[in-house]
């Protein structure tokens, strides 16, 4: 079974800028992992898009994605650590070993199931 690991910040920086995603990633990448996906039957639980950072965050910060619904808005903005927010994750990056969470949302409660069957469903793809 696929390990979901421990935030750690560095693999955040570790992560390529939005531009270095375009020039990497083309098409037939995303085809091919897709083609995965729907082979597996978990196309309506995982989406694909490539891995990247808008901008730098110091080690004692987490990307923490807020929804507000009134206007319409996401926004993703690095808080504190220390904060103690009641999140969850929402965006991760697989290694060999496993999967870490590289982005956070606030939990809502409906959001948890999904995130405790995550590595079983990473474990069919």
């Amino acid at each position: 079974m696929c390990e979901v690991l421990t935030y750690d910040p560095k693999v955040y920086q570790q992560v390529g800028t939005v531009e270095d995603a375009h020039e990497k990633y083309t098409m037939t990448d995303v085809l091919d992992c897709g083609e995965e996906i729907v082979a597996n039957g978990v196309e309506n639980i995982i989406g694909l898009c490539p891995l990247h950072r808008h901008f730098d965050m110091d080690e004692e910060s987490m990307m923490v994605e807020s929804i507000d619904i009134e206007n319409s808005e996401t926004v993703t903005k690095p808080m504190p650590l220390s904060a103690n927010l009641d999140v969850v994750p929402c965006m991760w990056k697989i290694e060999e070993n496993g999967i870490i969470p590289i982005q956070f949302q606030f939990n809502t409660n409906k959001n948890q199931p999904f995130v405790n069957n995550l590595s079983s469903i990473v474990d069919l793809i």
